[in-house]
């Protein structure tokens, strides 16, 4: 990402296949930055693999976890303020 541009942020739940990888797929463009989230993080570097336009960040996700709910939210944070976003464009729940 240029210093100058400050990205689209999208989380994708669920993204390691299926509905979750396509909507990942479909969102892959230079001016977004996506945040692949799942339980399994080999699937979601198999759909890392596939975006050839955007970057993107994996973040491990068990939803049925509360700490790995609240790791989430603060890696989510970090990594806001690093890109020099003050917010997330949209958040695409498909767990």
């Amino acid at each position: 990402m240029s210093e100058n541009h400050i990205p689209q942020v999208y989380i994708i739940t669920g993204s390691g296949s299926g509905i979750g990888r396509a909507i990942s797929q479909k969102l892959d463009s230079k001016n977004n930055y996506l945040v692949l989230a799942s339980r399994r993080k080999e699937a979601l570097l198999e759909t890392q693999k596939t975006l050839k336009h955007s970057d993107s960040k994996i973040l491990s996700l068990d939803l049925e976890n509360s700490k790995s709910i609240n790791d989430y939210v603060t890696q989510i944070s970090s990594l806001l303020s690093s890109l020099g976003a003050t917010c997330i464009k949209s958040l695409i729940h498909n767990s």
